[in-house]
């Protein structure tokens, strides 16, 4: 199987149901297409073709564990986040005074001087001396 191959984001909606239909046993690419939402950019047969492929108790049980940990970690990443916003709440008017100031006064960086392009530079020899036919210029 190469899901990875033609749903962009496994985790979404249409990946998702896949994987849950697999680890519950479900073995038929063409049922397993039936499950997406169909807003997936890859075509039916190519979401078929994809889907073939020889899938194990193991390989079941090991999509189940890490289905179970990333919906912990999705859990605790929801948890925390109210947290974080608690405690930057005090440093929000101080962020805002912060990006009024920097809108208002762009920082810039010095720009080099244009070459003009009428004039001829020519473009010191870089060689090293070996490549001169030993000809060493003396030390300045």
């Amino acid at each position: 199987m190469k899901l990875t191959g033609v749903v962009s984001d496994v985790l979404r909606a249409s990946g998702r149901a896949i994987l849950t239909a697999l680890v519950a046993g479900e073995a038929d690419p063409e049922r397993l297409v039936a499950l997406t939402t169909g807003r997936l950019k890859a075509p039916r047969a190519t979401l078929v073709d994809a889907l073939h492929g020889r899938v194990t108790a193991h390989h079941r049980f090991l999509l189940q564990l890490h289905l179970t940990q990333i919906d912990a970690l999705e859990a605790a990443v929801r948890d925390v986040e109210p947290r974080v916003g608690d405690a930057l709440a005090p440093f929000r008017t101080a962020v805002a005074h912060l990006n009024h100031d920097a809108r208002h006064q762009p920082h810039r960086r010095p720009r080099a001087p244009r070459r003009d392009p009428h004039r001829y530079e020519p473009v010191p020899d870089r060689r090293p001396p070996a490549l001169l036919g030993g000809i060493v210029p003396p030390p300045a």
